[in-house]
């Protein structure tokens, strides 16, 4: 294992970030310089998520963890003299590890597409910016192995979502349907981050492996999940909170559509992550499961 391949859980995130923010800098030498470079990180990006899924599955479908950081985490000092150790874990198995091919083929396919279905459009690199920043999320939404974390990816999507949704600004209802759209992702991500507050407050912790190890079913942690439960299956168009679904398939670009339902199956899956493996040992997953069907 060369040592490049080592931080390819942290190249999955970096190399579309980068990309997307690097976007408006490349476009500026014009539309083929624009083009090859968001081919480019969108082929480098799928290539290393390919490479990770094989290292996980071939292996047998042992967990691959990453931490960013140092083992004991940077030790954030507070005026009060307490500390707050800042540290972000991915974790990959081979649940995730699918999901990381599906979300490679999407995303590739949904750039190449674009490269020819906003041919005849100008100022397009907001655009591009928003595609590689969204697979950045969904991405992120599968890897990371914090609750917090979890969060900030998960509205890193809803941000970009948003922004493709409404693209087509020269189309009356796609505005309307953004918009549509912001509302009910909002409402998921303070359902989300509540649950992330009250979990934080009541175990201390939001490494996922260690919540899933303290949670013991108590008032709290029941509160958490129905916030979760339902945030997350906002986010994922689960009937019957799906009313943004019609819209945002109907006004987005065609690409755009692609990455849409790559961002509604990482909600998904981390949906079954919250009940199979946060709330799975207090005996809910059963009856959450078939909430689920």
């Amino acid at each position: 294992m060369t040592v490049l391949s080592q931080h390819f859980p942290a190249l999955l995130i970096a190399l579309p970030l980068l990309g997307a923010f690097a976007v408006p800098l490349v476009g500026k030498l014009g539309r083929r310089p624009r083009d090859l470079w968001v081919t480019l990180i969108a082929l480098l990006t799928a290539a290393v998520a390919a490479a990770l899924a094989a290292r996980v599955l071939g292996g047998g479908g042992a967990p691959l963890l990453y931490v960013m950081g140092s083992p004991d985490g940077f030790a954030v000092p507070l005026p009060s003299g307490m500390f707050i150790p800042i540290r972000i874990m991915f974790e990959i198995d081979g649940v995730n590890a699918l999901m990381l091919l599906i979300t490679a083929l999407a995303s590739v396919a949904a750039a190449l597409y674009s490269l020819s279905y906003l041919r005849d459009r100008s100022g397009t690199d907001s655009y591009y910016a928003l595609l590689l920043l969204l697979v950045t999320g969904v991405f992120g939404l599968e890897v990371t192995g914090d609750l917090f974390n979890f969060f900030v990816f998960l509205e890193i999507t809803s941000i970009a979502a948003c922004g493709l949704i409404g693209f087509r600004t020269w189309q009356k209802r796609a505005p309307e349907a953004a918009y549509k759209v912001m509302t009910l992702y909002t409402l998921a991500g303070l359902s989300v981050l509540l649950a992330v507050s009250f979990l934080y407050a009541e175990h201390g912790t939001l490494n996922m492996a260690h919540l899933a190890a303290a949670i013991r079913g108590g008032l709290v942690d029941k509160i958490s999940l129905a916030l979760l439960f339902t945030g997350l299956a906002m986010k994922a168009a689960a009937v019957p909170l799906h009313l943004w679904a019609p819209d945002a398939y109907g006004e987005a670009p065609a690409p755009v559509s692609v990455l849409l339902v790559a961002n509604s199956q990482a909600s998904l899956y981390g949906l079954f992550r919250v009940v199979f493996t946060l709330f799975g040992g207090i005996g809910a997953a059963p009856l959450l499961g078939w909430m689920l069907v």
